[in-house]
């Protein structure tokens, strides 16, 4: 119940007072800003803890790894470490792993997820265009630090969905050219 409430009322912010997602995303409202704000505070801890996992207990990038890293124009490169999962780590926060699955987080399609330099792989689902993807992924909470990165990509989720999120298109986009 609660779940559709969540969805319900990102899908009429959507719908109510923007002609088009591009300028509701460029300029929101403060009715969406609020709406995502309680997600933000559990999402950063969330990305920050599956960090410190990765960081702690995942592999050295190859280097092979390194040279598209290096290409993408990641500045940290020996920071980042792939932890091999054969189950994702899920939000204990009840609102945040609600969204989660409202967007297909939760898919079992999903093979790689990125929090900070640390980047989890389902385990046989390795591939250089999915290493590429999240090392795009990679430089952009470079950029932007997590929080800024965390702020930004639930904008993007709850005004343009997964897949229209600018930063997946841009990870999806430009993955092949690495």
């Amino acid at each position: 119940m609660k779940r559709m409430y969540v969805s319900m009322m990102l899908l009429s912010t959507l719908l109510v007072g923007c002609n088009n997602k591009s300028e509701l995303l460029a300029s929101p409202t403060p009715e969406l800003l609020a709406q995502i704000e309680p997600y933000t505070q559990p999402a950063i801890e969330f990305a920050q803890k599956n960090e410190h996992v990765a960081l702690k207990s995942g592999i050295e990038l190859s280097a092979s790894e390194k040279s598209t890293a290096k290409k993408i124009g990641i500045k940290n490169v020996d920071k980042i470490r792939i932890l091999y999962v054969n189950n994702f780590p899920f939000p204990e926060n009840e609102m945040l792993a609600e969204l989660a699955s409202d967007v297909g987080l939760d898919s079992p399609m999903m093979a790689g997820f990125t929090y900070g330099y640390g980047i989890y792989i389902r385990k046989g689902s390795y591939d250089r265009e999915l290493v590429a993807h999240e090392l795009i992924h990679v430089k952009q909470y470079e950029m932007m630090g997590i929080e800024g990165f965390m702020n930004q990509y639930l904008l993007e989720l709850a005004v343009m969905g997964y897949r229209s999120a600018p930063l997946e298109v841009e990870a999806y986009n430009n993955a092949g050219n690495y």
